[in-house]
């Protein structure tokens, strides 16, 4: 009788326990993590990741350039990066001489994508001529971010402020029909001090696989 007694108690107890979770579940709601805005500081991105070109782990701020930075979330096997990949260039181009400086990210999962592997984004890095190209592989730069496609570019001027996000260009699919060159035109922005405009567009391309 007791051990019913007690084992009563035990349930009843557990009970108790399952409700006051669940009661301090719905009055505490998880809070969305931010996402980085234009104007936001790239301060809270300085975290260690992979370089696929040198093999180090490094902090990705520290690879940011004085003259600015404009960091491209990349894939190796996605199409819209081998369509992209000449306009890059000319956007590595432009942006060297302006002392600018490229770092690319690969956010993919390279578990399930063998291809996002470290040696296929070493060889794209030295195929577009960049010095760093980082392994996201937790996807946590990505969504801090709010990186959502390949490519989605974001440019931070001389402060490390995020002052334009989005696509490189307005014609994903025919480099010949480009009408409006966002990213090049960002370029310019930061190169005379003026603002973008646009500062924001919305990325065309493969969705990131986190």
């Amino acid at each position: 009788m007791k051990t019913l007694e007690a084992m009563q108690t035990r349930y009843a107890a557990r009970i108790l326990v399952w409700s006051l979770t669940a009661l301090l579940a719905a009055s505490h709601p998880v809070v969305a993590q931010p996402v980085l805005g234009i104007g936001g500081s790239a301060a809270g991105l300085n975290r260690p990741m992979m370089d696929a070109v040198s093999g180090a782990r490094m902090d990705v701020v520290s690879a940011f350039g004085q003259g600015g930075t404009v960091v491209v979330f990349w894939g190796n096997q996605c199409v819209w990066s081998q369509r992209y990949e000449e306009r890059l260039r000319q956007v590595i181009r432009q942006a060297r001489q302006d002392g600018v400086a490229v770092v690319l990210v690969n956010a993919n999962d390279p578990e399930a994508f063998p291809k996002e592997n470290a040696e296929e984004s070493r060889q794209v890095a030295r195929r577009v001529g960049v010095d760093r190209y980082f392994l996201d592989t937790d996807g946590s730069l990505a969504r801090s971010m709010g990186a959502q496609r390949i490519p989605h570019v974001f440019l931070f001027d001389t402060a490390r402020q995020l002052m334009y996000a989005g696509g490189i260009d307005d014609s994903p699919g025919d480099a010949a029909l480009v009408q409006k060159t966002y990213l090049l035109d960002a370029l310019t922005s930061l190169r005379t001090g003026a603002a973008p405009d646009p500062s924001e567009t919305q990325p065309f391309g493969c969705r990131i696989k986190l």
